[in-house]
């Protein structure tokens, strides 16, 4: 899967490329359609996937703590490691 971005610092727009092939749970599928770029809305979207698929709250919490380690591109990257982005 690859996203498209912007750098901030340039300008250009870059591609980045997840580092996994398979998400940690294949089976869940979060769509990002609408939320503009906005990091806060990416995370509740896929927190409240996780929740509905009775992830347990120690992996959610996981998860948050990765996502929230870095920039945007990270979370982006974060998210498509942990779930299917259609």
């Amino acid at each position: 899967m690859t996203v498209d971005l912007e750098n901030k610092s340039t300008g250009m727009k870059e591609m980045v490329i997840s580092d996994t092939q398979y998400p940690y749970f294949p089976d869940i599928e979060v769509d990002l359609d609408g939320t503009y770029g906005n990091a806060a809305e990416i995370m509740f979207k896929v927190t409240k996937e996780l929740e509905k698929n009775d992830v347990p709250s120690a992996e959610i919490r996981k998860f948050i703590k990765e996502s929230t380690r870095k920039d945007y591109v990270n979370l982006l990257q974060v998210c498509m490691r942990w779930v299917n982005i259609v």
